[in-house]
C-alpha cells in the first residue's frame, strides 16, 4: 500500500511539471515564484489561524481536522490569489524557442509540484485520521519506544516531498525569508512532527489536536545524573537523546503538565502516547532541537495519591489520566544535552513557552524524583491500563483530505492566459 503514495506523490508532481511545461517557460517560472510566496505566506499565517479559530470551535473533532485544514486552505487562497494577479499583470508570454520552453517550464514545473505535493503531504498529515495514508506513516514510535522512520516504503517515500518541503521553508525562514520568529525556531523538522501527529493511542483512535488553552505547564524539574552511563543503560526509547548526550554530560528535565477535560479522549480518559509530546530546546549554536519523552510520572491508582514512574518503552505506551478530575497532572522527563536551553513544549500541538520558566535544580535524581512527591517503587508492574476506546470514524479526516487535494490541484493546474510576444 505505500507504494500508492509514493506513485501518488509523484503522479501529482508529473501532472503538474507537465501542464507547467506546456505553458512555457515564462508561465511556469511565474508560477514557481506564486508556489514558492504562498507556501511562505501560508505557514507564516497557519499557527496564528488556528489559535484564532481554535478558541471558537467546541467540536473535538474539528480541532483534529484544523491544523491541516487551515494550512492547505492558506495555501490554495493566496495560490490563487497570486495567479490571478500575474495573470493580469503579465498578459504576454516570451518569444523562446520549443526546447526552451519545454525544457525550462519542465524544471520550473518539477520544483513547483514539489513544493506543491510537500505543503500538501505535510497538511494532509495534520489531519485527524489512521496512522498510515495510503501505506505511508513516515515517522513512528517502533516497539522499543525509539523515533525512527518506519521500516520499509512504509517510512521512505520515493520522491519525499514532505522532507524537501520542510528543509526549504525551514532554512529560508532563516535566510532569504527570515523573520523575527522563523519556522525552522517553532516546527523544528516539521516533516517529522505531522507524522507524530497521527501516532495516537490505537492507530488514531485518540484525539491529536486540542485547544491552546487546554495546555498548562505546572512545574519544571532539571537534575543531572550522578552517572550518565548508567542513567542511559536504564531507560529504553532515548537513542536520539542518548546521541545527543553521548558526551556524557547531558541533563534530564520533568516537566509537570495539566491538560483540560475538555481535550480528553473518547471514555472520558486522556491518553498521551510519545509521540504526542514535544520538548525543543535551543543548541548553544542556536540550533533548535526537538525531544520527545523517555518516561513519565502519573498517579498510579484512582483511590492513592501515590505516583509511579514507567518508561516509555513501546510504541503505544501512555501516560493516563486517572480519575475524573478537572485536569490531570502528568509528569513527562526528557533527556536534554547539556548546555541547550528549554525554548517550548508541545502537547498535540498545543504549545507553551518555556523560555522564563522557573526551573527548580536538583542535586541528583533521587531528590528530582522526592520532589515530585508520592513517587512509589512499581518494579516490573505494567503502567496504568488505558482501557477500550471507540475509534472515531476516518471518513470525515479523508474526505477533508480528497477535497483539499481536489482544490488545490485545480488551481496548480489551471491554464495561464497570455498572448504570444512577438
Amino acid at each position: 500500500m505505500a507504494v500508492l503514495m509514493s506513485l501518488a506523490v509523484l503522479g501529482t508532481v508529473a501532472i503538474i511539471a507537465y501542464v507547467l511545461a506546456s505553458q512555457g517557460f515564462f508561465s511556469s517560472l511565474l508560477h514557481l515564484a506564486c508556489v514558492i510566496t504562498a507556501g511562505a505566506m501560508a505557514f507564516a499565517l497557519w499557527e496564528p489561524c488556528v489559535y484564532l479559530i481554535a478558541p471558537r470551535i467546541n467540536s473535538p473533532a474539528l480541532i483534529d481536522l484544523l491544523w491541516g485544514t487551515i494550512l492547505i486552505v492558506l495555501f490554495a487562497i493566496f495560490l490563487a490569489l497570486l495567479r490571478t494577479a500575474t495573470d493580469k499583470l503579465c498578459f504576454a508570454n516570451t518569444d523562446l524557442s520549443h526546447t526552451q520552453n519545454l525544457v525550462g517550464g519542465g524544471i520550473a514545473g518539477i520544483l513547483s509540484g514539489v513544493l506543491t505535493a510537500g505543503v500538501l503531504l505535510i497538511g494532509l498529515q495534520f489531519i485527524q485520521g489512521p496512522a498510515k495514508i495510503i501505506g505511508y506513516s513516515g515517522w513512528v514510535v517502533d516497539q522499543g519506544g525509539v523515533i525512527n522512520k518506519a521500516g520499509g516504503a512504509e517510512g521512505q517515500l520515493w520522491a519525499p516531498v514532505d522532507e524537501w518541503t520542510s528543509w526549504y521553508y525551514s532554512n529560508a525562514s532563516l535566510g532569504s525569508m527570515a523573520v523575527y520568529e522563523p519556522l525552522a525556531n517553532w516546527y523544528p523538522d516539521l516533516a517529522q512532527q505531522a507524522s507524530m501527529y497521527r501516532a495516537s493511542y490505537e492507530n488514531g483512535a485518540s484525539r491529536m489536536g486540542m485547544r491552546p488553552s487546554a495546555l498548562k505547564v505546572n512545574d519544571i524539574i532539571r537534575f543531572v545524573p550522578t552517572d550518565m552511563q548508567q542513567f542511559l543503560s536504564s531507560l529504553t526509547g532515548i537513542d536520539r537523546d542518548r546521541q545527543l548526550a553521548s558526551n556524557g554530560t547531558g541533563e534530564v528535565y520533568s516537566i509537570s503538565i495539566s491538560v483540560e477535560q475538555g481535550a480528553w479522549d473518547g471514555g472520558s480518559k486522556l491518553r498521551l502516547t510519545k509521540a504526542q509530546s514535544r520538548l525543543v530546546v535551543e543548541m548553544p549554536g542556536g540550533r533548535m532541537v526537538p525531544i520527545h519523552p523517555h518516561a513519565f510520572v502519573q498517579r498510579y491508582e484512582s483511590n492513592t495519591t501515590n505516583q509511579g514512574r514507567w518508561p516509555y518503552d513501546a510504541g503505544d505506551i501512555c501516560a493516563i489520566s486517572i480519575g475524573s478530575a478537572a485536569t490531570q497532572g502528568i509528569w513527562l522527563e526528557f533527556l536534554v544535552p547539556a548546555g541547550a536551553t528549554l525554548h517550548h513544549l508541545i502537547v498535540r500541538n498545543a504549545r507553551v513557552e518555556l523560555n522564563n520558566f522557573q526551573v527548580q535544580t536538583m542535586t541528583s535524581e533521587a531528590a528530582a524524583l522526592a520532589a515530585i512527591g508520592n513517587l512509589v517503587d512499581v518494579g516490573a508492574d505494567p503502567a496504568p491500563n488505558p482501557g477500550s476506546i471507540d475509534k472515531p470514524p476516518h471518513w470525515k479526516g479523508i474526505v477533508v483530505m480528497f477535497l483539499l487535494y481536489a482544490v488545490t490541484m485545480l488551481i496548480s493546474l489551471r491554464p495561464a492566459k497570455r498572448s504570444h510576444q512577438d
